[in-house]
């Protein structure tokens, strides 16, 4: 979506009830993207599989890379585990958006393992088109 519409969504002026179509943003070469993660909710047994997940797709996000890019991911924590999400991937909070917005610069030094991965991978990428 475009960003404009992601802090409206962030600010409360937009439910995600109320996301048209026309809001969600086709991919294509050469553009770059914001994401706006809706919600996460994950069992404490499955924490594990939800690390997996999340790395699957910051190495899809690594394949279209430079093609297409993702700028920033913005999220809403509406919930003390969505708080511990965010933290511990080390999203920064926007409390000049909302009091539960916040986000996250994957392009940004990070210490998150999951982060720091993707990082490596663009980085790889961005090094391999020097050398030819």
């Amino acid at each position: 979506m475009k960003e404009e519409k992601i802090f409206q969504l962030l600010k409360g002026e937009l439910e995600e009830r109320d996301i048209k179509p026309d809001d969600i943003l086709i991919y294509e070469p050469g553009k770059e993207y914001y994401g706006y993660i809706a919600s996460a909710t994950v069992k404490p047994e499955h924490r594990n599989h939800f690390r997996s997940l999340l790395r699957n797709i910051l190495a899809y996000w690594c394949e279209q890379y430079p093609n297409i890019r993702f700028k920033k991911l913005y999220a809403y924590a509406s919930s003390s585990e969505g708080w511990d999400l965010v933290s511990h991937l080390f999203f920064a909070p926007r409390y000049d958006i909302g009091e539960n917005a916040f986000e996250l610069d994957p392009y940004r030094r990070n210490p998150s393992k999951v982060i720091t991965e993707f990082q490596h991978c663009i980085q790889n990428k961005d090094n391999s088109k020097l050398k030819r």
